[in-house]
């Protein structure tokens, strides 16, 4: 159909509102995330930090709903995945931050993590790449940017080609969008109707070859109503109605409860559109009614519909107003344009809460810089301590061992300290500037290292002796 992954996105939506209406931080969640924020600044290495962030990112979005907590927090993972070269962290994190992106509407962001990875894994033939490449197809369609859907569908197939997977499917929630699917949509989208018709009769052959090799796996892997009411639609679109309409009661057939398929507002209106085209009102009717009352009940049971109760309702106005039902007609047409209403402010406040996520995440990156700022004033306040400790220490020893009537190994040991001492604040104050233009690599960081030991450590044992022969000479 139209929307080829509607059922996915409303078993998400569902899921997202039933949980934001659960969702509160309770004392156990704020503990858990606490532990989580701890976490990241006890982390010693890359590997820790991407986790830790990456973590906080999962549980703000899990325990709180808090979106842009969970963005800023999951991006900072994703910053520093430049540092590693984990294949699991690069498998897991972009993902996750893209679909988030995607979520909220921010297509740009997503669709340039999926570029990234790409271009990080562009000679290598995984399947989380195959899956991107379909996500970044998805990602254009819910944009409505359908000429790019089709390139990346096509894409999406041409991998598949290189590949030859053994099951060439996408799989997500046990429903397949093959890139014929994908493609077939696309063109539809763009009106051009022949090419539609093609992809989409692939995509159903497709799906009956793995229906006659093996039914158990067609019904884990397909939802099987899409490949078949795409045909019905195209074949409505083109004017084969009688066509589409057996197409349409065949994805009917195949649906055990259509009341609690996201699919089943749209299928009624398509199957009501074509008996419409067909004149035949009484029958159209009945299945634009039916549709209604898929929209009601999917919206009692937390289903974001009101997509399509504007268009059921809009259609039902026409209809009525076709059979010369005014009354009706006015009645379905004040449910659409209150509808109407209720979209345009939605839209406001979505524009205004994605102006409101942006401002979060900017205080997100200022309160992050200063704790930063914080701890570097700590640390410089720390260095600057010992480095007004060391020569006051060397100069006491010297003036001990100067005045000193009796000649003590241990001053001689202490003069010595106070020398590994000085060697060591070294090492510990240009350290991070190494693992600042180094970018944390190990090797440059080794090997520079190296270097520094190399001259001080000769300077060192110069310096030992010099020592000892200035408190003998005392």
């Amino acid at each position: 159909m139209k929307k080829l992954i509607i059922s996915i996105f409303l078993t998400l939506s569902l899921s997202i509102n039933l949980n934001a209406q659960e969702k509160f931080i309770n004392d156990s969640s704020r503990e858990l995330i606490n532990k989580k924020l701890i976490s990241i600044n006890s982390a010693k290495t890359i590997d820790q930090k991407i986790i830790a962030y990456g973590d906080c990112g999962y549980y703000y979005d899990v325990l709180t709903n808090k979106t842009d907590s969970s963005i800023y927090y999951t991006k900072k993972a994703y910053d520093l995945l430049e540092f590693t070269e984990n294949p699991k962290f690069w498998k897991i994190v972009p993902t996750n931050l893209a679909f988030q992106y995607s979520r909220i509407g921010f297509y740009s962001n997503a669709i340039d993590i999926y570029l990234n990875y790409l271009k990080k894994y562009q000679n290598q033939n995984d399947t989380l790449k195959i899956n991107v490449l379909i996500s970044i197809a998805n990602t254009y369609r819910a944009a409505k940017d359908y000429k790019n859907q089709l390139i990346w569908g096509f894409k999406f197939n041409s991998a598949f080609e290189k590949i030859r997977l053994q099951e060439k499917y996408f799989l997500n929630n046990k429903i397949v969008v093959t890139g014929n699917a994908m493609i077939g949509d696309a063109y539809m989208n763009l009106n051009i109707l022949d090419s539609a018709l093609y992809f989409f009769n692939k995509d159903y052959e497709m799906y009956l070859t793995v229906l006659n090799s093996n039914k158990q796996l067609a019904n884990n892997l397909f939802d099987e109503v899409i490949p078949i009411a795409n045909l019905g639609e195209i074949n409505s679109r083109i004017g084969d109605n009688e066509i589409a309409i057996q197409y349409f009661r065949k994805a009917l057939s195949l649906v055990k409860d259509i009341k609690k398929n996201g699919n089943g507002p749209e299928l009624y209106r398509e199957i009501s559109m074509s008996f419409k085209k067909l004149n035949q009102l009484d029958s159209a009717l009945y299945f634009a009614k039916l549709s209604y009352s898929s929209v009601e009940y999917l919206e009692g049971l937390g289903y974001l519909v009101i997509t399509e109760k504007a268009k059921t309702s809009k259609y039902l106005s026409d209809l009525y107003n076709d059979m010369n039902k005014k009354d009706s007609a006015f009645k379905y047409q004040s449910i659409y344009l209150n509808i109407q209403d209720s979209i345009f402010n939605t839209e406001k406040i979505s524009n205004l809460q994605i102006t409101t996520l942006q401002e979060n995440l900017r205080q997100e990156k200022i309160k992050e810089e200063k704790e930063q700022q914080a701890i570097e004033r700590e640390q410089n306040l720390v260095l600057a301590a010992i480095g007004f400790f060391i020569p006051v220490f060397i100069s006491v020893i010297f003036l001990i061992g100067k005045w000193s009537k009796k000649k003590f190994k241990f001053i001689v040991s202490l003069g010595i300290a106070s020398l590994l001492m000085l060697f060591e604040f070294i090492s510990l104050l240009i350290h991070p500037y190494i693992q600042k233009y180094t970018n944390h690599n190990v090797i440059l960081m080794y090997i520079i290292l190296l270097i520094i030991a190399a001259i001080l450590v000769p300077l060192h044992h110069k310096m030992e002796e010099r020592i000892k022969k200035t408190f003998n000479d005392f």
